[in-house]
């Protein structure tokens, strides 16, 4: 049938956004996977060829430069602000 299972998590081989495999429908020959994404907090689905798919890892939250950035001024701050006491 499919190589995937509910719950894989999921990449177009042609690349795009991390997908999770939410169920595998096979009419006659043809099998299709379903799959739901994020894009933004928008929730998408879709169906795909499992020829389509590859797995991948889950993604992992993105932490941009200004977050970490902000961070260690933060920390800085404190290890000054303890300096002076």
């Amino acid at each position: 049938m499919s190589e995937f299972k509910p719950g894989d998590v999921v990449r177009l081989k042609s690349g795009g956004p991390a997908m999770t495999v939410d169920e595998i429908e096979k009419k006659g020959t043809a099998v299709s996977v379903f799959c739901f994404w994020f894009d933004g907090a928008q929730l998408e689905d879709g169906e795909f060829a499992p020829a389509s798919l590859a797995p991948t890892e889950p993604a992992t939250p993105e932490v941009s430069v200004v977050q970490v950035a902000s961070e260690i001024a933060r920390e800085r701050a404190q290890t000054e602000a303890k300096k002076t006491e």
